[in-house]
């Protein structure tokens, strides 16, 4: 594409990606809600997702990512376990007035997604934690360190 007007930039289509999937997690079928019998989906407000991590060289610019789609999303909060990282963290812009919340509290809560943006190591477990919790997640690559994790 040549056309300077149609370009999108890698970190926009991405974020208009991860958005459009996990919308689909956040509608229902319009007989579910009006019992009208039309098969259209309506949807059902902004999609309530977090972040654990901000040690991911990607984390900050998801986060940007997820704020910058506020129509889209509703922040509830991000994790950083490690006190001086979240410390360091919260100096920078992305990270400018976000609600910093435990793993647990994320986990427990009633998001739909959750951004995981842990060391390369952590991220693996991180995912699966979220999946067993039920969350939808985004997990950017390299997914872990082993092919069979």
């Amino acid at each position: 594409m040549s056309d300077p007007d149609l370009r999108l930039s890698r970190r926009g289509l991405l974020g208009a990606g991860f958005g459009a999937a996990v919308s689909t997690s956040r509608r229902v079928t319009a007989n579910e809600t009006d019992g009208k019998g039309s098969n259209e989906s309506v949807p059902q407000g902004k999609i309530r997702i977090g972040q654990i991590g901000t040690k991911h060289p990607h984390a900050a610019g998801k986060l940007d990512a997820i704020r910058g789609l506020s129509d889209i999303f509703e922040l509830v909060g991000v994790v950083e376990e490690d006190q001086s990282r979240r410390i360091q963290a919260s100096k920078a812009k992305s990270y400018h007035d976000v609600p910093w919340m435990s793993k647990e509290s994320l986990l427990e809560s009633d998001v739909a997604a959750i951004a995981v943006e842990t060391n390369v190591t952590d991220l693996v477990p991180t995912a699966m934690a979220c999946l067993a919790s039920g969350k939808h997640i985004h997990l950017d690559k390299p997914a872990g360190e082993s092919m069979q994790d």
